[in-house]
């Protein structure tokens, strides 16, 4: 594979993000400013250009700044904000392997992100393992992910319930209190029955 040592900022396919909600965009723009990347941001290339595999917050601020180009491997260069390029044999899986563990120690990752990042990739997963014929065991992904295995299957519980009535979620802080709720509403409607 020949890596361009520019690419156009156009260029870029966002695609489907599992992180939704970005925060301090102007601060990072301003920092990009003064101190360039100091960690590019990943791609993978596609048909269409190269898709946006980690740095949502970057790309937003670089984004927000209108910068025209970006250059291979370059960090700390407020004139030349960098790239970094995946690998063309890059699945959607392990792009979303890389973008989860890009997320999922950030602080001002939304919970319900999270659950979309979860869920999706344990879809995958699960998917990517029928292919080949075999078993996957959400207790070894979830230690794959990083988030462990309660914390992957009460993502998976809520994920659908969190989309059809999001409104009923608004006090809650974790995906753990999420899935204490579902779980208290289930008890009280077993004992009503």
């Amino acid at each position: 594979m020949r890596i361009p040592e520019t690419i156009p900022f156009e260029a870029i396919v966002l695609g489907d993000r599992g992180r939704t909600a970005y925060h301090g965009i102007s601060e990072l723009a301003e920092s990009i400013e003064d101190n360039g990347l100091i960690q590019p941001i990943v791609l993978s290339p596609n048909g269409e250009g190269y898709r946006l595999v980690a740095g949502g917050r970057r790309y937003h601020a670089l984004a927000y700044l209108q910068v025209p180009f970006l250059y291979h491997a370059t960090t700390s260069d407020p004139n030349r904000p960098g790239f970094v390029l995946k690998g063309e044999e890059s699945t959607t899986l392990q792009n979303l392997l890389t973008e989860i563990a890009e997320n999922l120690d950030r602080h001002e990752l939304d919970w319900r992100d999270e659950v979309g990042l979860l869920v999706k990739a344990w879809k995958l997963a699960k998917a990517d393992a029928l292919d080949r014929e075999e078993t996957i065991i959400m207790r070894d992904f979830g230690a794959i992910l990083g988030c462990g295995y309660a914390q992957l299957q009460a993502a998976v519980a809520i994920a659908e319930d969190l989309k059809l009535r999001p409104q009923k979620y608004e006090m809650v802080t974790s995906i753990r209190g999420a899935y204490s709720q579902l779980l208290k509403e289930a008890a009280n409607e077993v004992s009503r029955l």
